[in-house]
C-alpha cells in the first residue's frame, strides 16, 4: 500500500491543528453529550496499559462510537465533541501519570522521539522509518466514544449486540505498537450502582503485524 498521500494529507491535518495554536484539530467542534466520560475513560485507559505490558501514551480526542473503525486510525475517525471533552480527558491522563498526545500522521503515533512531529514529507519516509525503529518506540492508544450495543465488528462478522445488557457499554480501542503492530479491542464494561465502572472483557476484533 502507498503511504504517500496518506502521509501527506495526515502531515496537512497536522499543520492546520498546529496553526489554531491550542486547538486539537479535526473532529473537536461540538456534541449533545452532556459530560465528559473521564471515569469511563480512565478505566478503558488502565485496561489498555495492562494489555500493551509496557507505557502507553494515548490520543486524548474520543475515536467516533462506530463499530466499523478498525486498524487504521485516520483524522477523520475522530468525534466532533467539544472542547471541554478533549480537556477532561487530557487532566485524566495526567493524573494517570500517562502521556497524551496528538496523532497528526496517518503512519506512525504522532511524535517523534523528542516529542515534536517528524519533519517529513509525500516523497521523505526515511525520518518516520528511522522513529518507528528505535529501540523502544511508543505505544499508541485510541479510545472511542461509550455506546450501548455489545461487542460488534462489521468486517470479521463478529456481531454479539443480542448479549447486550441494558446496564452495559462497549468501547472500541485501537492500539499501535512497535513496528506499527495495530489491534483493535471492543471493551465491555458496567456501571455499578456507586455509579463506578468495572471492565467485564476485552475482546481482540483484529490483528495487524508488519
Amino acid at each position: 500500500m502507498d503511504m504517500k498521500p496518506l502521509l501527506y494529507f495526515g502531515l496537512l491535518g497536522g499543520a492546520l491543528s498546529l496553526a489554531a495554536g491550542t486547538d486539537y484539530g479535526p473532529g473537536v467542534v461540538a456534541t449533545q453529550r452532556s459530560e465528559p466520560d473521564s471515569a469511563l475513560f480512565a478505566v478503558i485507559v488502565r485496561t489498555m496499559a495492562e494489555e500493551a505490558g509496557r507505557s502507553i501514551r494515548v490520543d486524548p480526542r474520543p475515536l467516533r462510537s462506530d463499530p466499523g473503525l478498525g486498524l487504521f486510525v485516520d483524522l477523520g475517525d475522530f468525534a466532533p465533541v467539544r472542547r471541554e471533552w478533549v480537556d477532561a480527558r487530557a487532566a485524566t491522563l495526567a493524573r494517570l501519570g500517562i502521556e497524551a498526545f496528538r496523532r497528526s500522521l496517518v503512519d506512525g503515533c504522532g511524535d517523534g522521539p523528542d516529542g515534536t512531529p517528524p519533519a517529513i514529507g509525500p516523497a521523505d519516509t526515511a525520518l518516520l522509518r528511522a522513529w518507528s525503529n528505535q529501540p523502544s518506540p511508543p505505544t499508541c492508544v485510541f479510545v472511542g466514544l461509550p455506546r450501548r450495543e455489545g461487542v460488534y465488528y462489521p468486517p470479521a462478522g463478529i456481531d454479539r449486540r443480542s448479549e447486550t445488557d441494558p446496564a452495559q457499554r462497549t468501547v472500541r480501542a485501537v492500539m499501535i505498537g512497535p513496528g506499527q503492530a495495530t489491534d483493535v479491542f471492543d471493551v465491555v464494561v458496567q456501571q455499578d450502582g456507586e455509579g463506578r465502572w468495572r471492565v467485564l472483557e476485552r475482546v481482540r476484533l483484529a490483528a495487524l503485524r508488519s
